[in-house]
C-alpha cells in the first residue's frame, strides 16, 4: 500500500499543474473571445469615420497643396505689387493719399512677412519639405499629420 501511497504522492503536482494549466487555457480563451468582441466593436464603429475620412483626405489634401503653393509664392508675389499701378481715378477719389501709386504702397511688407511666417508655422514643416500628395492624410499608410 506504501508504493500506492508514495505514487498518488508523486503524482499529485503534475495533477495540480494540469489542473492550473486547464485554468490558464480557459482564461486564455475567455480573454480571446473578449478581445474579438471588442476589436469587432471597434470596426463596426471605427469604419464609418474611416470611409467618410477616406473621402475628406483627398479634399483636404488639395486645399493643403494649394496653401503650399501660396506659401511658397509669397515672396514673388509681394515683389509684384510694386508693379501694379493704382488707376489716376482711383488716387484721386482717394484724396490725401495721392502720392501712392501701386499697390505696394499700401501693404505693410514687415506685417505681410510675420502673416506669411506666421501660415507657413501653422501649415506646418512636412508641407514645406517637399513632401507629395497623399503624404500628409492616408488611412492606408497611417499617417494623419496634418
Amino acid at each position: 500500500m506504501s508504493a500506492i501511497h508514495d505514487s498518488n504522492l508523486i503524482q499529485q503536482p503534475f495533477i495540480l499543474a494540469s489542473d492550473h494549466v486547464q485554468h490558464l487555457q480557459s482564461l486564455f480563451l475567455a480573454q480571446s473571445q473578449a478581445l474579438s468582441i471588442a476589436y469587432s466593436n471597434l470596426f463596426y464603429h471605427l469604419s464609418p469615420f474611416l470611409q467618410e475620412f477616406e473621402t475628406f483626405a483627398p479634399k483636404a489634401e488639395g486645399e493643403l497643396d494649394m496653401e503650399d503653393e501660396l506659401i511658397r509664392g509669397a515672396r514673388a508675389d509681394m515683389a509684384m505689387l510694386n508693379k501694379v499701378v493704382i488707376h489716376e481715378e482711383l488716387r484721386r477719389k482717394e484724396g490725401k493719399d495721392r502720392d501712392k501709386r501701386t499697390i505696394a504702397d499700401y501693404v505693410n511688407r514687415g506685417r505681410m512677412e510675420q502673416v506669411r511666417d506666421t501660415c507657413r508655422t501653422a501649415h506646418g514643416a512636412s508641407c514645406m519639405n517637399g513632401a507629395g500628395h497623399g503624404s500628409r492624410l492616408t488611412t492606408r499608410g497611417q499617417r494623419y499629420a496634418v
